[in-house]
């Protein structure tokens, strides 16, 4: 029984993933802090999973391995030279594959409202 118990459970987890999206403005600009929101849709089963949790300018989640539209917006502060600014933001994909298990990585290009 208690090898049953093992098997399900590595089989749950071998269908989550992490995925880290990692936020660029360009190479003059020094991104320092993200506040806002990330949203990932699952392309497969429309579900959507929302976070807020920044780390610089990173986000990580863990999803359901599989493919992923991603939207964000929200505020950041930058440094461009040597002058700190605040701005708004959005950035956008509309297909980015989570499907290795462990760690996934992508990169969004952060667009200036």
């Amino acid at each position: 029984m208690a090898v049953t118990l093992t098997a399900c459970h590595q089989a749950e987890n071998d269908l989550f993933a992490t995925a880290r999206i990692t936020f660029v403005a360009g190479e003059s600009i020094d991104i320092g802090r993200i506040q806002g929101s990330v949203t990932f849709i699952n392309l497969n089963s429309r579900q959507a999973t929302t976070s807020s949790t920044f780390n610089g300018n990173s986000c990580q989640v863990t999803l359901l391995r599989g493919v992923y539209s991603i939207q964000a917006e929200g505020t950041l502060s930058y440094k461009q030279g040597k002058e700190e600014k605040v701005s708004q933001f959005r950035a956008h994909t509309g297909y980015v594959a989570f499907e290795k298990e462990g760690e996934n990585s992508a990169e969004l290009a952060i667009i200036f409202l």
